[in-house]
C-alpha cells in the first residue's frame, strides 16, 4: 500500500466543481486559489462566460497570464523526469481522458463515486458527446515522488483528497496537455 503523503503544496485547497462539465473552472480555482488569489467558480465564468454544453476548450486556461503551456506525452523518453522537475516548484492542470481514469476511480480503494456519476460510460445513452458523458477532463497535479502523483480531482468530493496516481498510469491518462503555474 502507497502511504499517503502530504500535499506538496500546503495552500492547495479542494474544490468540488459546481457543474457536471466544470472541471477546468475548478481547477482553475484551486491553482489560482493557492497562488494567492480568492476567486470563485463564479468569478472564473464571468471572466470566461458560462460552461458551454460540452465544457470549456482544453485551451482556454492559456487565457491566464502566468500559465505556461506545455505539450508532455509522458510515454516519450524524458517527459516524465520533465513532469517531476516542473513539479517541484509547479503546480499543473493536466487534462485526461474519461475512460481510463473512470478505471482509476472504479479500482481506487474505497471506489471514489461522484455525486455526477461516473465520468466516461461507453453507453450510447450519451450520443452528443460520442458515448462520453465526458470524454476529457482536467485534475490539478501538485507532486510526484517515487514513480507516483500527487493531485486533485474537482469532480469527486474532498473526503480523499489529494489523489495517487502511478505515473504509469497518468501516462495512459493524459492527452499531452499540461498548464504549469509557478509556486509563489
Amino acid at each position: 500500500m502507497i502511504s499517503r503523503p502530504r500535499a506538496k503544496y500546503e495552500s492547495m485547497q479542494h474544490v468540488f466543481q459546481s457543474k457536471v462539465n466544470s472541471c477546468i473552472a475548478a481547477c482553475v480555482v484551486m491553482v489560482r486559489n493557492a497562488l494567492g488569489e480568492d476567486i470563485s467558480e463564479e468569478d472564473v465564468f464571468d471572466e470566461w462566460g458560462d460552461v458551454p454544453n460540452k465544457g470549456y476548450d482544453f485551451y482556454k486556461p492559456r487565457t491566464l497570464t502566468n500559465a505556461k503551456l506545455l505539450r508532455l506525452y509522458l510515454d516519450e523518453e524524458g517527459a516524465l523526469q520533465t513532469l517531476e522537475a516542473m513539479l517541484q516548484d509547479h503546480l499543473a492542470i493536466c487534462i485526461v481522458r474519461g475512460g481510463p481514469m473512470t478505471v482509476f476511480y472504479q479500482k481506487h480503494t474505497p471506489e471514489l463515486i461522484s455525486p455526477y456519476g461516473v465520468l466516461c460510460t461507453r453507453f450510447a445513452d450519451h450520443d452528443a458527446l460520442m458515448g462520453c458523458p465526458l470524454p476529457h477532463h482536467a485534475i490539478v497535479l501538485t507532486g510526484y515522488s517515487n514513480e507516483t502523483i500527487t493531485f486533485f480531482d474537482p469532480y469527486h468530493d474532498e473526503e480523499h483528497q489529494p489523489l495517487l496516481m502511478s505515473a504509469e498510469h497518468l501516462a495512459c491518462s493524459e492527452i499531452g496537455i499540461f498548464y504549469f503555474f509557478a509556486r509563489v
